[in-house]
């Protein structure tokens, strides 16, 4: 059996103990940076994005029916200033919770899938399309675009009443 002394000072506890603290909270407020990240506002949406299952989980809970192989997979630099178009769709982004301005000098991947429940496009492979930005395994943004003539980005919340946009 070994016995160890220690000889320290009242200082050297001090100093270590405000250290464990410290680590402690710096410990804590990751976990729940990474634990808010994982919900919209208030609802119990996943943003997380990390892997093709997550992807597809995520536009799944809108009621989004997507291919299971992405259209599209680039990444996209956020720009450090926004243009018009950069400005009309961080408004749109932010009546869903979300904000680009976060991410300005960024770079993020977007995923794009080919939508196939859209109302009145429901037979029309190619028509209408979700992007995803993802940063760092998490959704940072979201929309559904119909191309065409008819060319519209949506929220990501399934649409209640397209009739008016999608009749001919």
């Amino acid at each position: 059996m070994f016995v160890v002394s220690v000889k320290s000072s009242k200082i050297r506890i001090a100093l270590f103990c405000v250290f464990i603290a410290i680590i402690c909270v710096i410990s804590l407020m990751f976990l729940s940076k990474e634990h808010s990240s994982d919900v919209v506002s208030d609802c119990a949406i996943s943003l997380r994005a990390s892997d093709e299952k997550q992807r597809i989980s995520f536009l799944s809970q809108f009621g989004w029916d997507v291919d299971i192989e992405p259209a599209e997979v680039r990444e996209i630099v956020i720009p450090y200033e926004f243009d018009d178009v950069y400005s009309r769709y961080n408004e749109l982004q932010k009546k869903q919770s979300f904000d680009l301005e976060k991410y300005k000098g960024e770079i993020v991947k977007k995923w794009t899938y080919n939508v196939n429940n859209f109302p009145g496009y429901e037979n029309k492979t190619g028509y209408v399309q979700a992007n995803l930005l993802i940063y760092n395994g998490n959704v940072i943004a979201a929309d559904i675009t119909v191309l065409g003539k008819k060319a519209k980005t949506y929220v990501i919340e399934f649409p209640k009443d397209v009739e008016n946009d999608t009749k001919t």
